[in-house]
C-alpha cells in the first residue's frame, strides 16, 4: 500500500502538478500519465488498482503499464513523494 507523503506542497494547473518536497527542498513536475498516476493515488493505495486504471484510460498492454507505473512509483518513493504503509 502506498500514499502521498504528508510533507509536500502541491500546486496543480492545466493538467500538470508541481510538487515541493518540504524536507528536501526539491521540486518535481508531473504531467500526462504521471499526472494520472498521481491523481489515482487519491482513490487507490494499491499499485495494482492504479495500473488497472491506466490500462483502462489509455488502452495499453497491462505488462507495459505495470512496468511504467512501477518505475514511476519507485521514483516517487526515492524522492520522498510517496510512502509505503
Amino acid at each position: 500500500m502506498i500514499r502521498k507523503n504528508d510533507n509536500l506542497c502541491i500546486s496543480e494547473k492545466n493538467n500538470e502538478i508541481v510538487i515541493l518536497n518540504m524536507k528536501s527542498g526539491k521540486f518535481f513536475g508531473l504531467q500526462d500519465v504521471s499526472y494520472d498516476v498521481w491523481q489515482a493515488l487519491e482513490k487507490y493505495q494499491d499499485v495494482g488498482l492504479i495500473i488497472d486504471e491506466i490500462v483502462k484510460n489509455y488502452n495499453v498492454n497491462r505488462n507495459e503499464a505495470k512496468a511504467d507505473v512501477e518505475k514511476l512509483i519507485k521514483d516517487l518513493k526515492e524522492n520522498g513523494l510517496v510512502v509505503e504503509w
